[in-house]
């Protein structure tokens, strides 16, 4: 993600989709794939130095220990498919002195967002999102890959919604910094049989500054025939909880959508499985 350097809200990062050398590892040389009427970026973490392999440690980003593999990831107009993999050690020699590790997938909308309604539907390919291996994290959340000017939300992210397994629960709602007192993040549990998910985010400036409000329900749902705010299995009001933390946006921002699939730590599935995720449905309506 951010590699500290560049000057605030610069967007160069984007030119790596014409970068030859970069998208030498996407299926036919094709860094983008359409979904859901928009453009989305299969190569994102690419960097000259590294490649896919996002290994964390000198760079403020979490430490993934994985290759973000391109090829891995399944599409058409209606679906995406991701997946993690076994590694690869053949297609993807590890560095020296590194092993081989797992290869995961994320999808970034190429168009950069503003304040708005984001839906987001999933199904889980196991058919139970209470069942998600413990180590694997499916991630819904805006980033930008540059700093903000200001403000403590320095890269901007909203975490939509992650499904990861914590010491008491299996999702949760949050903000950034992680390490702020108190954790910004509301942790609960997707009930038991639970195959497809709708999360929305409403994410605005009301006059008194912006504001995010995240919402869950349990099934296949659009912008326009969800179930009212009150009868969401899950709703957090973040934005007025956390208010410092909830990122503006401005005409200088550089913003963008991200749906991921990832290891936690690069730790293998608990059960040994690859593991997949196939996003049915993503939607943007006005503030």
């Amino acid at each position: 993600m951010t590699n500290g350097v560049l000057p605030p809200d610069n967007d160069d990062h984007i030119n790596n989709i014409k970068n030859p050398e970069a998208n030498k590892i996407c299926p036919n040389g094709n860094p983008l794939i359409t979904f859901a009427g928009k453009k989305w970026w299969i190569n994102y973490h690419w960097s000259k130095e590294t490649g896919p392999y996002v290994y964390g440690g000198n760079r403020p980003i979490p430490d993934f220990n994985t290759i973000f593999d391109p090829k891995i990831i399944e599409s058409g107009p209606d679906f995406v498919r991701l997946w993690t993999r076994r590694p690869d050690p053949a297609r993807f020699p590890p560095p020296p002195g590194k092993p081989a590790v797992w290869r995961t997938s994320e999808i970034v909308m190429v168009d950069k967002i503003t304040y708005g309604h984001y839906l987001v539907t999933a199904r889980a390919d196991n058919g139970d999102f209470s069942k998600f291996d413990p180590q694997t994290v499916l991630g819904m959340f805006t980033y930008q890959y540059s700093h903000a000017p200001s403000g403590e939300n320095i890269n901007r992210e909203i975490d939509m919604l992650e499904v990861l397994r914590g010491d008491s629960s299996n999702a949760q709602f949050a903000l950034q910094p992680w390490d702020h007192n108190p954790h910004p993040w509301d942790p609960f549990m997707i009930p038991p049989n639970t195959p497809v998910i709708t999360a929305i985010m409403r994410w605005m400036d009301d006059g008194n500054g912006p504001r995010v409000y995240f919402h869950l329900f349990l099934g296949d749902y659009t912008l326009a025939n969800h179930p009212s705010w009150d009868n969401a299995f899950r709703n957090w009001t973040g934005g007025n909880n956390f208010p410092s933390l909830v990122p503006h946006s401005t005409p200088t921002s550089c913003v963008r959508f991200h749906i991921n699939l990832w290891l936690m730590h690069g730790v293998a599935p608990t059960s040994g499985q690859e593991q997949s995720v196939t996003i049915t449905r993503f939607e943007i309506g006005p503030a």
